[in-house]
């Protein structure tokens, strides 16, 4: 397997995961190795978008059930606020990560191989 494309796999990795961070801002469109890349990135980010759902609704529920108890209201309206804007970012990274997971399965990206990177992958 040639460097370029680990290299050009990365770079795509690395460009839909960041984007998905910047709802979608500097996205790039490649081929090959790189859309490849770009496909898993976005898995990754929408992984992580749906953990940080998750810890937001744990971390806002706590801080709730904290604030209750009346004395527990210092610490527990910071946590509600930490734990809902955890949600809304995990949120938006998800919403962009399945956007552009979704357009370059439209688009067919990865699909332009060459004959010859084809056999370099297979081995």
């Amino acid at each position: 397997m040639s460097w370029s494309l680990v290299n050009n796999f990365l770079g795509g990795f690395n460009n839909a995961y960041y984007s998905n961070y910047a709802l979608g801002l500097g996205r790039n469109q490649g081929t090959g190795a790189y859309s490849i890349g770009q496909s898993f990135g976005d898995s990754v980010s929408f992984a992580q978008g749906l953990l940080e759902i998750a810890s937001g609704v744990i971390t806002g529920t706590g801080g709730v059930a904290i604030s209750s108890t009346g004395v527990g209201a210092v610490v527990g309206l910071p946590a509600t606020a930490v734990g809902v804007g955890l949600a809304a970012h995990g949120s938006s990274l998800v919403g962009t990560s399945i956007y552009n997971f979704s357009r370059s399965a439209q688009i067919g990206e990865g699909k332009d191989f060459t004959t010859g990177q084809k056999r370099e992958i297979i081995g």
